[in-house]
Parts: structure tokens; C-alpha cells; sequence
């Protein structure tokens, strides 16, 4: 097509044309796909390409293993080829035409003799890894826990807390397990659904790390690492159905630069100066500064007054360091760095 027009200077019959599929992965997802995000990834390559490719290239001519040999054909087929006593090593798709979604993109802009085939089915997947690890030295992984094979069970992967695992079946290899070591609690307070009606007023809850981690597996994006919130919140509606959850941590720029007697101390001062600003002179004195407006409204959502009881509900400690949190963490790496620091304005003289 006219928009990747610019590949073809770049296809051969050699190390080129697989430097080009190879980065075509990448991108040719997004290839004649409508939106900013699309547009800006094919953009983006198209830009970069002559380097790109180059390097890929070079890579590639580098590499010191080469294959003696390569079919396209079926794995039930191609394993009846094998001799009994070479080693194999494959993986069958995980999912129904797993392999057919993952290189959709490179089918749909580029053309080759593709072999014919019958999609493997559940039953076959565990036929074909009977049939691989029926040999003296063979690697094979699927979604599939299959009894009769535990003997060759080495290990078991799950890539976060919430995913499907996947089990590595090896001739030789100790076994082992890979999984994030995370807690998780579940959050029993109800979601608000779509559809549903938003009721007011909206209030803030505190969660257990653990709580936290919940939600964080079932909706965050996968690739985004798990961090240690030190405060964990849950926005609820005034049914008590949660909207959303949000977390904070220290900061480790802090911590990793200054040590942590250091980074105590300072969190600590600031805490101070914060309580004197909200509670003490300070608030009198420096009306131009009024972040005291955002504390007193961050205290009635995580510390709500009942009227009938004419009294604060749910008080506890926690919550009040949280209502400043924000600013402490802010002040902190001022406070604990033991250079002095300044703060100028537009006009010299003030």
C-alpha cells in the first residue's frame, strides 16, 4: 500500500527482508489504522527508519548461528521428520490460532507462499506435547496442566498476579516456580458498574496494601511494574460502591540520595511545618499561600464529621498524614539536601 511505500528499498532476498519483518512486528499493527496514537507509531518509525533497519541489519549479519535447515509445515508432521534422538524444542500456541492473531499484521501487508494447515485444537496441543517431550532432550511451554506430563513439569510462570500460568516442560532442568511475590486481599465493597447511577458525595477510604494490589492486577495495565504504596485509597460513592482506587509512595530519589536517617528526618520536618501552617500561626500569616483550603478539603472526604453525632467518623493518624502527604513528600528532598537552596522571582530586587 502507498503508505509504507517506503519499505521497498529495503526488501531483498537476504538479511534485509528479515531486519524488515522483524521490525515490521513493531509497528504494522497500527499500519492504516485510523487515530493519533497509530499515526504517531508509523510515523515515528518512517522517520527513523534508514537507522533503524541498518542496525538491525548489522545485528543480524553478526549473528554466528545459522540454520541448517527450515520447512513450513505443521509441527505434528514436521515431528514425525525428526530423528529420535535429536533434540527438539517448540512451542505450539498457547490459544486457538494464537500464532495466526500474533502475525496478522505481517500477513495483511505482505505476501509469501504460505503452507496450508488445520489449526490445532486443545486435544491436539496436548498430543503434540506428549509427542515432543517423548524424546531425550526436548524444551516445550503451554497453557495446558496435563497430568500424565508432571514428570516433565519444570516450571511455572505467571507473568502478574492475575494471569493464566503457563507450564515449561523440559527433559532435563530444576523445577521451579516464577510468579510476582505480591499479596493480594480482596475488596469486598461493591463496584460501581456501567450503567449504574453516580450518587454523591463522593468519600475516600483507606485500603490495605494488599486490598490495593487487588484491583491494581485486575485493571492496570500488565506493563506497568508494581510499586510499594505506602497509602492506598479507595474513592467510593455515597452508596459506598467504589469508582476508581489511587495509591502514593515515598519518594525513592529521596531515599537513594540522601540515606534514610536523613529522609526520616526530613519527612518529619515537614510534617511539622505543614501542621504549623494548617493549625498554628501560619495560617494566619500567610493567606497568600492558602494550600490550608486543599488539607481542610482532603480531611472531610478521608475524616467525614456526623452531624447526628456532632463528631469525626473513622479518625485515625494515618489519615490525617495522608490529608498533607502530598507537600511533605514535596518539601522533603529540600529539607534533607545539605546544600542551601534559594528561590528567586521575575524581579531581582524582591
Amino acid at each position: 500500500m502507498d503508505q509504507l511505500g517506503w519499505l521497498a528499498d529495503s526488501l531483498d532476498d537476504s538479511v534485509a527482508t528479515v531486519a524488515t519483518l522483524m521490525l515490521g512486528t513493531r509497528f504494522l499493527a497500527s499500519a492504516g489504522r485510523e487515530g493519533l496514537w497509530h499515526e504517531r507509531v508509523v510515523r515515528s518509525y518512517r522517520d527513523q527508519w534508514k537507522a533503524k533497519h541498518a542496525e538491525t541489519v548489522e545485528r543480524l549479519s553478526r549473528a554466528d548461528v545459522a540454520l541448517a535447515s527450515y520447512e513450513a509445515e505443521d509441527v505434528r508432521t514436521w515431528l514425525q521428520q525428526v530423528p529420535r534422538g535429536a533434540p527438539v524444542c517448540s512451542f505450539p500456541p498457547f490459544y486457538g490460532s494464537g500464532y495466526e492473531k500474533l502475525y496478522e499484521p505481517l500477513n495483511a501487508h505482505f505476501t509469501w507462499d504460505a503452507p496450508e494447515y488445520a489449526p490445532l485444537s486443545d486435544a491436539d496441543v496436548v498430543g503434540v506435547l506428549g509427542a515432543i517431550t517423548d524424546r531425550p532432550y526436548s524444551l516445550t511451554a503451554s497453557n495446558h496442566d496435563v497430568p500424565e506430563l508432571h514428570q516433565y513439569l519444570r516450571g511455572v510462570i505467571k507473568a502478574t498476579p492475575r494471569a493464566a500460568p503457563f507450564y515449561v516442560y523440559a527433559s532435563e532442568a530444576p523445577t521451579r516456580i516464577v510468579a510476582p511475590r505480591q499479596p493480594i486481599e480482596p475488596v469486598k465493597a461493591p463496584r460501581l458498574r456501567a450503567g449504574e447511577q453516580l450518587v454523591g458525595p463522593l468519600r475516600l477510604s483507606m485500603l490495605k496494601p494488599s486490598q490495593f494490589n487487588a484491583p491494581r492486577s485486575r485493571y492496570l495495565n500488565p506493563r506497568v511494574a508494581p510499586g510499594a504504596a505506602n497509602l492506598a485509597v479507595a474513592v467510593k460513592d455515597g452508596t459506598g460502591k467504589i469508582l476508581g482506587v489511587f495509591a502514593m509512595s515515598p519518594s525513592s530519589y529521596t531515599t537513594r540520595r540522601y540515606g534514610w536517617v536523613a529522609t526520616y528526618d526530613a519527612v518529619l520536618t515537614a510534617l511539622m511545618i505543614c501542621a504549623h501552617i494548617w493549625y498554628g500561626d501560619g495560617r494566619g500569616l500567610t493567606d497568600v499561600f492558602g494550600v490550608w483550603n486543599t488539607w481542610d478539603s482532603r480531611v472531610h472526604h478521608l475524616i467525614p464529621f456526623d452531624r447526628e453525632k456532632q463528631d469525626y467518623i473513622a479518625y485515625s493518624t494515618s489519615k490525617l498524614f495522608a490529608v498533607v502527604y502530598p507537600e511533605v513528600v514535596t518539601l522533603a528532598p529540600l529539607i534533607a539536601s545539605p546544600y542551601p537552596s534559594f528561590s528567586g522571582t521575575a524581579n531581582p530586587d524582591t
